[in-house]
């Protein structure tokens, strides 16, 4: 998988971002019909063939109205629009659709609503309806298929409109930083990791997919964070530090990340538990703190929608 779809999927499969960029970027009717946060449909029911070509995310939407519905969101990354992406939204349609028939009836099958988030080094020129693609004939208007897709132009978008979510916001700064070269990628990396503060867990994937992107200017931007009181960044710049000088930035990065991630995963994992449970023993807290990364992933995954603590403990 390539770096930009890497990091996209693990950053906008996160509730909170997913979220985010519904609310923010839907048209004003669909985010006011919105009831309660988007579920990320589970590996179980999307099966591989579909993972390996479909859009980076598919979530469940409820929706409120005169009655209440389920919709089904699509969200995609693209680095340019290309000629024909929309006939490859329409095969992934295709293929959701015919997933989603085994568990509805007809009249009640999710309509499906398609985000593109794309951040090309140029503004998006493609079609955004799929009729634009088709010869227009008045004989054919009514029978021709269409649908409209959402985009997101990260490139386009200025800075202070990314988006008021610290998540959302840190996420799409690190998607353009990857647009633009010089001081300005400086800027846009130094902004997006302070958005992300206080997200541990996407702040370590941000690091690791600006490593990618630009490692001397993420190694020097995290610096002069740490030394500026930004204890979020400490772990990651004193870890290179002590370790990078002898294993090179790349891999003083990935062991300074492991172990931001698993500490990012234990802060994240205790704070759904409280927020879903209410209380938490300190017999669960002792359990995270000793856990491993497997386990964190494990219990973190399963706390987003179990119905109790013994359903993400079972043991």
């Amino acid at each position: 998988m390539r770096l930009h779809d890497k990091f996209f999927r693990a950053v906008f499969s996160q509730p909170s971002v997913l979220q985010a960029l519904i609310l923010e970027r839907s048209p004003i009717a669909l985010a006011r019909s919105l009831d309660g946060p988007p579920l990320p449909m589970r590996e179980s029911f999307v099966d591989g063939k579909l993972r390996e070509h479909i859009a980076d995310i598919v979530a469940m939407l409820h929706l409120r109205g005169s009655r209440r519905i389920i919709a089904s969101c699509l969200v995609e990354h693209a680095r340019a629009p290309g000629r024909y992406l929309l006939i490859q939204l329409l095969r992934y349609q295709a293929q959701l659709y015919e997933r989603l028939s085994d568990r509805f009836a007809p009249g009640q099958l999710p309509p499906i609503v398609v985000f593109v988030v794309t951040n090309g080094r140029s503004a998006w020129r493609g079609a955004t309806r799929f009729s634009e693609l088709l010869a227009r004939h008045r004989a054919t208007r009514r029978l021709a298929l269409d649908f409209e897709v959402i985009v997101v132009d990260v490139a386009s978008i200025a800075t202070s409109d990314l988006s008021p979510s610290s998540p959302m916001r840190g996420a799409l700064l690190a998607l353009k930083a990857a647009t633009r070269s010089g001081r300005e990628r400086s800027r846009l990396i130094e902004a997006s990791l302070r958005s992300l503060a206080s997200e541990p867990v996407i702040l370590s994937q941000a690091i690791q997919y600006l490593a990618g992107i630009s490692p001397n200017q993420l190694k020097s931007t995290l610096k002069k964070l740490s030394k500026s009181g930004e204890q979020a960044m400490e772990t990651y710049a004193t870890f290179y530090e002590r370790i990078g000088r002898k294993k090179g930035l790349k891999e003083g990065l990935e062991q300074g990340l492991e172990r931001g991630r698993n500490e990012g995963l234990r802060v994240s994992l205790v704070k759904v538990l409280r927020k879903r449970f209410k209380r938490v023993p300190t017999s669960i807290t002792k359990r995270v703190a000793a856990a491993d990364a497997r386990e964190l992933s494990r219990w973190f995954n399963a706390a987003l929608d179990a119905r109790s603590l013994k359903a993400v403990f079972p043991d």
